[in-house]
Protein backbone atom coordinates (compact mmCIF):
# COMPACT_ATOMS: atom_id res chain seq x y z
CA UNK A 1 0.00 0.00 0.00
CA UNK A 2 1.40 3.38 -1.02
CA UNK A 3 1.29 6.45 1.22
CA UNK A 4 2.09 10.01 0.19
CA UNK A 5 4.50 12.03 2.24
CA UNK A 6 3.03 13.74 5.28
CA UNK A 7 3.08 17.55 5.29
CA UNK A 8 6.12 19.02 6.90
CA UNK A 9 5.50 20.04 10.52
CA UNK A 10 6.22 23.59 11.70
CA UNK A 11 9.72 23.87 13.02
CA UNK A 12 9.38 26.88 15.33
CA UNK A 13 6.96 27.95 18.06
CA UNK A 14 5.88 30.94 15.92
CA UNK A 15 5.11 28.69 12.95
CA UNK A 16 3.14 26.34 15.22
CA UNK A 17 1.06 29.25 16.53
CA UNK A 18 0.33 30.49 12.99
CA UNK A 19 -0.74 27.00 11.90
CA UNK A 20 -2.99 26.63 14.96
CA UNK A 21 -4.56 30.04 14.33
CA UNK A 22 -5.26 29.14 10.72
CA UNK A 23 -6.93 25.88 11.70
CA UNK A 24 -9.02 27.69 14.34
CA UNK A 25 -10.34 30.27 11.86
CA UNK A 26 -10.94 27.65 9.19
CA UNK A 27 -13.09 25.75 11.66
CA UNK A 28 -14.96 28.89 12.77
CA UNK A 29 -15.58 30.37 9.32
CA UNK A 30 -16.22 27.07 7.61
CA UNK A 31 -14.22 27.81 4.48
CA UNK A 32 -10.80 28.92 3.32
CA UNK A 33 -10.21 31.06 0.26
CA UNK A 34 -7.74 29.87 -2.38
CA UNK A 35 -5.07 32.42 -3.17
CA UNK A 36 -3.56 32.81 -6.66
CA UNK A 37 0.05 31.96 -7.44
CA UNK A 38 2.64 34.05 -5.60
CA UNK A 39 0.06 35.33 -3.10
CA UNK A 40 -0.08 34.44 0.59
CA UNK A 41 -3.19 33.83 2.66
CA UNK A 42 -3.88 36.07 5.66
CA UNK A 43 -6.48 35.07 8.26
CA UNK A 44 -7.73 37.34 11.07
CA UNK A 45 -10.72 37.56 13.39
CA UNK A 46 -12.58 39.64 10.79
CA UNK A 47 -11.82 37.80 7.58
CA UNK A 48 -9.45 36.30 5.03
CA UNK A 49 -7.59 37.77 2.11
CA UNK A 50 -4.54 37.24 -0.04
CA UNK A 51 -1.50 39.49 -0.18
CA UNK A 52 1.13 39.80 -2.88
CA UNK A 53 4.23 41.95 -3.13
CA UNK A 54 3.95 44.81 -5.62
CA UNK A 55 6.83 46.14 -7.72
CA UNK A 56 7.47 48.83 -5.11
CA UNK A 57 7.82 46.15 -2.45
CA UNK A 58 4.58 46.88 -0.62
CA UNK A 59 2.22 44.06 0.37
CA UNK A 60 -1.14 44.53 -1.37
CA UNK A 61 -4.45 42.68 -1.47
CA UNK A 62 -4.52 40.38 -4.50
CA UNK A 63 -7.11 37.64 -5.03
CA UNK A 64 -10.23 36.48 -3.16
CA UNK A 65 -11.46 38.40 -0.13
CA UNK A 66 -13.86 37.51 2.71
CA UNK A 67 -14.91 39.81 5.57
CA UNK A 68 -17.03 38.78 8.57
CA UNK A 69 -19.19 40.43 11.21
CA UNK A 70 -18.43 37.35 13.33
CA UNK A 71 -17.60 33.71 12.79
CA UNK A 72 -21.07 32.94 11.42
CA UNK A 73 -22.05 35.97 9.31
CA UNK A 74 -20.28 37.20 6.16
CA UNK A 75 -20.05 40.99 5.73
CA UNK A 76 -18.51 41.12 2.23
CA UNK A 77 -16.98 38.84 -0.34
CA UNK A 78 -15.22 39.58 -3.59
CA UNK A 79 -11.68 39.91 -4.91
CA UNK A 80 -8.87 42.44 -5.16
CA UNK A 81 -6.23 43.24 -7.74
CA UNK A 82 -3.35 45.28 -6.38
CA UNK A 83 -5.40 46.71 -3.49
CA UNK A 84 -8.35 47.65 -5.76
CA UNK A 85 -11.68 45.78 -5.68
CA UNK A 86 -12.13 43.85 -8.92
CA UNK A 87 -14.81 41.60 -10.38
CA UNK A 88 -18.00 40.41 -8.68
CA UNK A 89 -18.79 41.55 -5.13
CA UNK A 90 -21.53 40.97 -2.58
CA UNK A 91 -22.19 42.70 0.75
CA UNK A 92 -24.46 41.54 3.57
CA UNK A 93 -26.37 42.91 6.56
CA UNK A 94 -25.57 41.65 10.08
CA UNK A 95 -28.73 39.50 9.88
CA UNK A 96 -27.21 37.67 6.91
CA UNK A 97 -29.50 39.23 4.30
CA UNK A 98 -27.95 40.31 1.01
CA UNK A 99 -27.29 44.08 0.93
CA UNK A 100 -25.62 44.73 -2.42
CA UNK A 101 -24.41 42.86 -5.51
CA UNK A 102 -22.43 44.05 -8.51
CA UNK A 103 -19.01 44.35 -10.09
CA UNK A 104 -15.90 46.47 -9.75
CA UNK A 105 -13.47 47.47 -12.50
CA UNK A 106 -10.16 49.12 -11.62
CA UNK A 107 -11.35 49.81 -8.08
CA UNK A 108 -14.72 51.44 -8.83
CA UNK A 109 -18.26 50.16 -9.33
CA UNK A 110 -19.13 49.30 -12.92
CA UNK A 111 -22.13 47.83 -14.73
CA UNK A 112 -25.38 46.79 -13.08
CA UNK A 113 -25.71 46.93 -9.31
CA UNK A 114 -28.63 45.91 -7.10
CA UNK A 115 -29.24 46.82 -3.45
CA UNK A 116 -31.69 45.34 -0.93
CA UNK A 117 -33.35 46.45 2.28
CA UNK A 118 -32.52 44.49 5.44
CA UNK A 119 -35.79 42.50 5.05
CA UNK A 120 -34.83 41.15 1.63
CA UNK A 121 -36.95 43.56 -0.45
CA UNK A 122 -35.19 45.16 -3.40
CA UNK A 123 -34.14 48.76 -2.59
CA UNK A 124 -32.62 49.99 -5.87
CA UNK A 125 -31.22 48.82 -9.19
CA UNK A 126 -29.25 50.54 -11.93
CA UNK A 127 -25.89 50.93 -13.61
CA UNK A 128 -22.57 52.47 -12.66
CA UNK A 129 -20.02 53.98 -15.02
CA UNK A 130 -16.55 54.72 -13.68
CA UNK A 131 -17.84 54.57 -10.12
CA UNK A 132 -20.86 56.87 -10.59
CA UNK A 133 -24.55 56.08 -11.04
CA UNK A 134 -25.43 56.37 -14.72
CA UNK A 135 -28.63 55.92 -16.71
CA UNK A 136 -32.06 54.83 -15.49
CA UNK A 137 -32.37 53.88 -11.79
CA UNK A 138 -35.34 52.36 -9.95
CA UNK A 139 -35.92 52.61 -6.19
CA UNK A 140 -38.39 50.83 -3.86
CA UNK A 141 -39.60 51.29 -0.29
CA UNK A 142 -38.95 48.62 2.33
CA UNK A 143 -42.48 47.24 1.75
CA UNK A 144 -41.74 46.79 -2.00
CA UNK A 145 -43.83 49.77 -3.17
CA UNK A 146 -42.21 51.98 -5.85
CA UNK A 147 -40.23 54.92 -4.44
CA UNK A 148 -38.40 56.76 -7.26
CA UNK A 149 -37.52 56.41 -10.92
CA UNK A 150 -35.30 58.60 -13.06
CA UNK A 151 -31.98 59.24 -14.75
CA UNK A 152 -28.55 59.64 -13.16
CA UNK A 153 -25.72 61.38 -14.96
CA UNK A 154 -22.27 61.15 -13.34
CA UNK A 155 -24.05 60.28 -10.09
CA UNK A 156 -26.47 63.23 -10.11
CA UNK A 157 -30.24 63.08 -10.55
CA UNK A 158 -30.85 64.67 -13.94
CA UNK A 159 -33.87 65.17 -16.17
CA UNK A 160 -37.37 63.85 -15.48
CA UNK A 161 -38.05 62.00 -12.20
CA UNK A 162 -41.12 60.46 -10.59
CA UNK A 163 -41.16 60.28 -6.78
CA UNK A 164 -43.84 58.19 -5.06
CA UNK A 165 -44.86 59.37 -1.60
CA UNK A 166 -45.65 57.08 1.34
CA UNK A 167 -49.30 58.25 1.42
CA UNK A 168 -49.86 56.99 -2.12
CA UNK A 169 -49.49 60.15 -4.18
CA UNK A 170 -46.52 61.12 -6.27
CA UNK A 171 -44.68 64.11 -7.66
CA UNK A 172 -42.85 64.54 -10.95
CA UNK A 173 -40.54 67.10 -12.45
CA UNK A 174 -36.99 67.83 -13.54
CA UNK A 175 -33.72 67.62 -11.64
CA UNK A 176 -30.43 69.29 -12.50
CA UNK A 177 -27.47 67.96 -10.52
CA UNK A 178 -29.75 66.71 -7.69
CA UNK A 179 -31.66 70.01 -7.50
CA UNK A 180 -35.28 70.55 -8.50
CA UNK A 181 -35.70 72.88 -11.46
CA UNK A 182 -38.68 74.17 -13.42
CA UNK A 183 -42.28 73.04 -12.97
CA UNK A 184 -43.10 70.21 -10.56
CA UNK A 185 -46.52 68.55 -10.32
CA UNK A 186 -47.96 66.78 -7.27
CA UNK A 187 -50.71 64.14 -7.61
CA UNK A 188 -52.78 62.51 -4.89
CA UNK A 189 -53.42 58.78 -4.41
CA UNK A 190 -56.39 58.96 -6.82
CA UNK A 191 -54.31 60.48 -9.64
CA UNK A 192 -55.74 63.99 -9.16
CA UNK A 193 -53.47 66.99 -9.62
CA UNK A 194 -53.23 68.85 -6.28
CA UNK A 195 -50.27 71.18 -6.76
CA UNK A 196 -48.17 72.85 -9.44
CA UNK A 197 -45.02 74.70 -8.41
CA UNK A 198 -41.92 76.26 -9.93
CA UNK A 199 -38.40 75.62 -8.62
CA UNK A 200 -35.03 77.28 -9.13
CA UNK A 201 -31.92 75.69 -7.65
CA UNK A 202 -34.07 73.39 -5.48
CA UNK A 203 -36.09 76.27 -3.98
CA UNK A 204 -39.68 77.31 -4.65
CA UNK A 205 -39.48 80.32 -6.92
CA UNK A 206 -42.35 81.57 -9.04
CA UNK A 207 -46.01 80.66 -9.51
CA UNK A 208 -47.52 78.02 -7.25
CA UNK A 209 -51.06 76.68 -7.73
CA UNK A 210 -53.09 74.50 -5.34
CA UNK A 211 -56.05 72.54 -6.76
CA UNK A 212 -59.28 71.30 -5.18
CA UNK A 213 -60.49 67.71 -5.48
CA UNK A 214 -62.80 68.75 -8.35
CA UNK A 215 -59.86 70.15 -10.30
CA UNK A 216 -60.64 73.82 -9.70
CA UNK A 217 -57.96 76.13 -8.38
CA UNK A 218 -58.05 76.69 -4.63
CA UNK A 219 -55.25 79.24 -4.51
CA UNK A 220 -52.55 80.70 -6.69
CA UNK A 221 -49.59 82.91 -5.95
CA UNK A 222 -46.04 83.82 -6.74
CA UNK A 223 -43.17 82.88 -4.44
CA UNK A 224 -39.75 84.52 -4.52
Amino acid sequence: RHFTDAPEAPQTEEEMLVALLLLTFQSAFGEQIACPKNADLLVTETGQWCKRSAKNGSAQKYGPFLEYYDESVIKAKGSYRWDDPEGNWETYYPNGALQGRGSYAKGVRAGEWSFWHFNGQLESRGNYHQGEKEGNWLYWYVDARPHMEGIHRVGYKMGHWVIHETYGGYSEGRFSEDKREGTWLVWDSEQRLVKRAAYTNNRLNGRQTIYLRNGNRESEGVLR
